[in-house]
């Protein structure tokens, strides 16, 4: 959109430092502020649960995953 770090956080009501590392990979958004980005760039960056593939209970204790290694795996397959 050709907007600075600076004008998309004034927009969206942030500190421009927090748009930059977002935008750097440093800072994972929370949900509200995941929300206001997706409403302003017209993109999807939440899932709804219900996407979520379900994994059985005994597969997680035979691999030994944990819920880091499951939602790594949905990221992967996308």
């Amino acid at each position: 959109m050709g907007l600075s770090h600076e004008e998309l956080g004034t927009k969206l009501g942030e500190k421009a430092s927090v748009i930059r590392k977002i935008e750097q990979g440093k800072l994972k958004p929370d949900n509200v502020l995941a929300r206001k980005l997706e409403h302003f760039l017209k993109i999807k960056l939440l899932t709804p649960l219900t996407e979520l593939k379900a994994v059985s209970v005994s597969k997680v204790e035979e691999e030994g995953l944990t819920i880091g290694d499951l939602l790594k795996k949905k990221i992967d397959e996308t």
